[in-house]
């Protein structure tokens, strides 16, 4: 999709909880979605913050779409110019490929939005995050993430990072109760 997901319901349906309190959020271990700041406004623009219990959910993406993996991410990552050594290795990756700045739209991004060229039609927003840690809200304009469906371990999965600041993709784990965007791959 060249959007972040906007749903409030599961394909099957069932409603995804809507957690607005930042105490409760960080206590989360099932399904849940906010907006940035808890603020509707941001919804039509960014998309929504969903935590990896809602993300992973296989009913999350409409029908014939899925979340993609940790290992189809690498496959678009790939195709987009990111050196094959590359590709496993956690933090900053494809900075001199430019596979960050492919990816990101040239609005929105608070300067210096360093690459940006949406090259790749992936049109990523920086939509901000919500931490596990704390339920706070933090980098809107500045950066966006999005959770892959690969889990890694009990309480991580991987996800992938862009920011104003860098040209590459940001690879890691991070913890199941963070909000981050969610978008979806065709079947």
């Amino acid at each position: 999709m060249a959007a972040n997901l906007r749903t409030t319901r599961y394909r099957d349906g069932s409603t995804i909880p809507h957690v607005t309190d930042n105490t409760a959020w960080t206590q989360l271990s099932t399904g849940a979605w906010c907006n940035y700041d808890n603020n509707p406004g941001h919804d039509a623009t960014y998309g929504k913050l969903y935590n990896w219990y809602a993300a992973a959910n296989p009913n999350i993406c409409p029908q014939g779409w899925h979340m993609p993996t940790d290992a189809e991410w690498q496959q678009l990552e790939l195709a987009l110019g990111m050196p094959a050594a590359e590709l496993n290795s956690p933090g900053w990756r494809g900075v001199v490929q430019n596979v960050g700045g492919n990816m990101k739209a040239t609005t929105l991004w608070n300067a210096p939005n360093i690459g940006a060229t949406n090259e790749s039609g992936f049109s990523g927003l920086p939509g901000g995050l919500r931490y596990s840690y704390d339920g706070y809200f933090y980098s809107l304009g500045n950066d966006g993430d999005w959770w892959s469906a690969s889990e890694s371990g009990a309480e991580y999965a991987w996800y992938r990072h862009l920011s104003n600041l860098n040209a590459g993709i940001y690879r890691n784990l991070n913890n199941e109760r963070s909000g981050f965007c969610v978008r979806c791959l065709r079947d």
